[in-house]
């Protein structure tokens, strides 16, 4: 599975925020974000089936809220290959 976005943090902007990728409460992946575009590219092994995952940019600085949350349900089905 491969987990690409931007992700932004007011409080970081200059710095790269830390990602977390979870299914359910499981934390399955974590990466962070590029200071100068502030995209990120995370790899993970998912098995065959439906999956839910939800991606999080964790909060920097002030405030205690997460300032990026996505979830995506994602159907995985097939024999891994590598380029």
């Amino acid at each position: 599975m491969r987990v690409r976005g931007t992700a932004v943090d007011p409080d970081a902007a200059t710095d790269s925020a830390r990602i977390e990728i979870y299914q359910s409460d499981t934390e399955v992946a974590s990466g962070s974000t590029q200071a100068s575009d502030q995209r990120f590219d995370v790899s993970f092994q998912a098995p065959d089936g439906s999956h839910t995952y939800t991606v999080r940019a964790l909060n920097v600085g002030e405030g205690t809220k997460d300032t990026s949350v996505a979830t995506a349900t994602i159907a995985v089905n097939g024999t891994p290959s590598a380029r």
